[in-house]
């Protein structure tokens, strides 16, 4: 596209103005609104150049590797297999979704999961160039039926409570989503049971895990990969450690838990931080790792 290509120049180039003419630009000119972002082997990631986050990943376009979290994309990268049944829980832009469908190739299923309607139209886009994979526009929650999402500037952090700080990321506006429990999807055969998840959802992963407790208490449960953030876990009036000692209680896993370093170690988790990405690994599967033995 060549209007992409030219703005991609403009916003490298450093020259005095460029924030202010981008945001005038991409206001009105439509074809910035859904624009393509490579990166590697991946399916492209479209995006809304309205958006700062957006403009940010079209600077550096073409990615050779993800353009942030990588140690995250890494320890995916690592435990997640060819044909794995996959979920993608709170997926933003699609950076790992994207990343995570290439992972499990042709024979796998990739279930996308991303309540915040002011990204769907380029996020449907995105999924529509995975031929693995679905999108389901609702949260997953410990309900079901309507919910109000806070919708701050940085969409990067929407979620089912108002915990953004308004002098940092603006006002956060309220729009209505729909909550479904991942049990009953399971049940309906909506998704099938999975083999890895992905969970980054502002605070409420414990919600998440309390409505699919069927689907994670199993000897096969799935391998988790979620976030631990005291500061949004507060927003709804739970603990820092609260899911992962959900996790840690349920009998038949027998989770065993690792921290995701910036450097891509794995140390067990005994003391957990206030904030941490933590990778939850059932005991069934964790011979499959000998370096985490």
């Amino acid at each position: 596209m060549i209007l992409a290509k030219a703005l991609r120049w403009y916003l490298r180039s450093g020259l005095r103005g460029r924030t202010r003419l981008t945001a005038v630009a991409t206001r009105y000119l439509t074809p910035l609104w859904s624009v393509p972002i490579r990166i590697r082997d991946c399916a492209p990631v479209y995006v809304d150049l309205r958006s700062s986050q957006a403009q940010y990943l079209l600077q550096g376009e073409p990615w050779t590797r993800a353009p942030r979290e990588q140690a995250e994309q890494d320890v995916m990268r690592r435990v997640v297999s060819r044909g794995d049944v996959v979920l993608d829980i709170g997926a933003n832009v699609g950076l790992h979704a994207v990343f995570l469908s290439s992972l499990i190739g042709p024979e796998g299923k990739l279930f996308v999961f991303e309540p915040n309607a002011t990204l769907l139209s380029t996020l449907r886009r995105t999924v529509r160039g995975m031929k693995n994979a679905s999108l389901h526009a609702y949260g997953l929650s410990d309900q079901t039926g309507s919910r109000t999402l806070f919708v701050p500037a940085d969409d990067t952090k929407a979620s089912f409570a108002d915990w953004t700080d308004e002098a940092i990321d603006g006002k956060a506006h309220e729009a209505v989503c729909e909550q479904r429990r991942l049990d009953d999807l399971v049940r309906e055969e909506t998704i099938a049971a999975p083999d890895f998840i992905k969970c980054d959802v502002e605070g409420a992963e414990l919600l998440v895990f309390r409505g699919g407790q069927t689907a994670l208490d199993r000897p096969d449960a799935p391998i988790v990969l979620f976030e631990v953030n005291g500061h949004t876990a507060e927003g709804f009036g739970f603990a820092a450690l609260d899911a992962k000692e959900f996790l840690e209680k349920l009998p038949a896993p027998r989770y065993r838990f690792f921290e995701i370093r910036s450097d891509g170690t794995l140390p067990r988790i005994y003391t957990l931080k206030r904030w941490s990405n933590v990778l939850a690994i059932p005991e069934s599967k964790v011979a499959r790792f000998p370096e985490l033995q």
